[in-house]
């Protein structure tokens, strides 16, 4: 019986049929060599003879690592068949945090006694931190009357080391003790209403007082009102105290016209220029002064011009740091 010609590079099963059908003999030919060639495998049908062509497959390539996309598999209501979504792996890009700029915080005291000087600060450009003494009669007025971009504080009387006049009526006195301190401090906490905190006006002997600045601090903590020191003195005490105790204290770092007889523009710009100087090199800075016209005139253009400088003009409460209280002791028998 004939069969076909071998193809070359496989290998030949040729099965034939006896004739009578009586037994079957298979016979395993080897093809010449021939130039080799990539076909599929085949079955070729002959008329009494079956041929099978089998071709080796090649070696798979060697496989490189993906990543896969997510997949996200929902439901569909719509659908007998759940919709999938492919989602790429988001790139990470990081977080660039910028420098903190520097902060400055300014002061006007002695405000409350003069509508027209009230004005004059209530129109620099904010934020602007005005502090009322206590015993302007209209100081109420004028606080309630404060743009809403300034902050405001009450500047508390305290005993000086000189020109007891110049604390004004009704100044906190340090050898008072701490029935006549609280008195005092009651009453001019009193007189005025929606202010954050308090500064003091004069107070170089009352502010270098442990105890009597003891009384104060924990009063004003517990009214939730942070305490600025003016620093009328080489020896302030309060920020010490506040350390250990939780409380909220910042201190001044710059009068800017305290010289009065002497004040001037240029003095005044200098004393600026030393705030800056500060805040660079600490991230913060206090200024204060006085309703001065020099000094609100100097002031005012700084004031505009001082955030294109890289500052950051805040009330002094956003210096203030949140008050806190020790844990309270537990006793080993409520334990």
């Amino acid at each position: 019986m004939s069969r076909p010609a071998p193809i070359g590079g496989l290998r030949e099963v040729a099965i034939t049929m006896n004739p009578r059908g009586s037994a079957l003999r298979v016979v395993e030919q080897e093809p010449p060599p021939q130039d080799p060639v990539e076909r599929p495998a085949a079955i070729l049908p002959v008329s009494d003879s079956l041929v099978v062509a089998d071709t080796p497959l090649p070696e798979p390539a060697a496989e490189s690592v993906v990543t896969p996309p997510a997949v996200d598999i929902q439901a569909d209501p719509t659908s007998p068949l759940p919709t999938i979504s492919f989602t790429a792996p988001e790139e990470k890009t990081p977080t660039i945090i910028p420098p903190a700029r520097p902060k400055i915080a300014i002061v006007i005291d002695d405000l409350g006694l003069s509508w027209s000087a009230f004005r004059a600060v209530n129109r620099l450009p904010g934020p602007v931190t005005l502090s009322f003494l206590p015993y302007g009669t209209e100081a109420q007025a004028m606080l309630d009357a404060t743009d809403p971009g300034h902050d405001v504080m009450l500047h508390l009387p305290m005993e000086p080391l000189y020109k007891i006049a110049d604390a004004g009526p009704n100044m906190l006195r340090a050898h008072e003790g701490p029935v006549g301190i609280a008195a005092r401090l009651a009453d001019n906490l009193g007189r005025l209403e929606g202010y954050r905190g308090v500064n003091n006006h004069t107070g170089s002997r009352f502010t270098a007082n442990g105890p009597a600045m003891e009384l104060v601090l924990q009063e004003l903590s517990d009214r939730g009102l942070f305490f600025l020191d003016s620093v009328t003195t080489s020896k302030p005490v309060a920020k010490g105290l506040a350390r250990s105790k939780g409380w909220s204290v910042v201190e001044r770092d710059i009068f800017l016209d305290s010289d009065y007889p002497n004040v001037s523009a240029q003095s005044i710009k200098a004393q600026l220029a030393a705030v800056e100087r500060i805040a660079r090199r600490d991230g913060e800075a206090i200024a204060i002064g006085h309703p001065y016209d020099i000094t609100l005139e100097t002031l005012g253009p700084w004031l505009l011009t001082a955030p294109a400088r890289g500052f950051d003009l805040v009330p002094v409460s956003a210096l203030a740091p949140l008050p806190h209280r020790p844990a309270p002791l537990v006793l080993a028998s409520l334990r």
